[in-house]
């Protein structure tokens, strides 16, 4: 299955599950993201445990409770900095091998092994790059980032998230496949229903690559620039309130 999704060279490999398709790259994907979410917080959460409970560093069961969270949230949070590490990472690499495919032109893409392999850096380091944001999702998310104030910060983050769907969406329409082509006639369909025809023509190759090259990777840049900017601006996330269970019946 991994070498279906690697192989770029011909048309897009697809799975059919009753009405419902989708490419076995995106089920790649998805088993990643199932894997690098649940693995760590499993893994981190038997290797406290086992290291408590030969400390015996506690009196209580409560005690231990409590210590096997802060060794949790500690764990977590350099797993959360290798998260962000790998988007940063992918980041550069699309902004990168985008900027060499744009001098080349679109006819460069398949015409040798080099040009095969920058579009197969760019697509890969795409599809990293909303994994590890989805990861970055979930794990801030259950690890309540979200108190206080941070709502600036949440919001320039998810609005970037958009903004990065956009700018993939239109970099879809500019592959020059079949399957490109079909997607931008089924998009200008749904673009006329929804009047927005005038102004969006995804059959436009022009303006779909004005869009995926210029405009939209430089609002990507500016709102992550803001996210950063909140985030080092925002205090530490509070302590959870830990609760005390001394006096809970069994």
């Amino acid at each position: 299955m991994i070498d279906l999704a690697i192989t770029l060279d011909g048309p897009t490999k697809n799975i059919h599950i009753g009405p419902f398709v989708t490419s076995v790259a995106n089920v790649v994907m998805y088993c990643l993201v199932i894997l690098l979410f649940f693995a760590p917080l499993v893994f981190t959460r038997v290797k406290n445990r086992k290291r408590l409970l030969a400390a015996e560093d506690f009196e209580s069961v409560e005690e231990f409770d409590n210590l096997l969270i802060v060794a949790n949230l500690a764990s977590i949070t350099k797993y959360v900095r290798f998260v962000n590490s790998v988007i940063i990472a992918s980041l550069v690499l699309i902004f990168s091998s985008g900027i060499v495919m744009s001098l080349r032109g679109l006819s460069w893409l398949y015409t040798s092994n080099v040009s095969r392999f920058v579009h197969a850096m760019h697509f890969w380091s795409v599809h990293i790059f909303f994994v590890f944001v989805i990861l970055h999702f979930l794990i801030n998310f259950w690890r309540a980032a979200w108190h206080g104030r941070a709502f600036a910060m949440w919001a320039s983050g998810i609005f970037t998230y958009l903004l990065c769907m956009f700018t993939a969406f239109t970099g879809g329409l500019v592959a020059n496949t079949l399957n490109s082509q079909w997607l931008a006639l089924q998009t200008k369909n749904v673009g006329n229903s929804l009047g927005l025809g005038s102004f969006f023509n995804p059959l436009n190759i022009g303006q779909m690559l004005t869009l995926h090259i210029a405009v939209f990777p430089a609002a990507v840049g500016l709102f992550v620039f803001l996210h950063l900017r909140f985030v080092r601006g925002r205090e530490s996330i509070p302590e959870p309130e830990v609760r005390d269970r001394s006096g809970w019946s069994d």
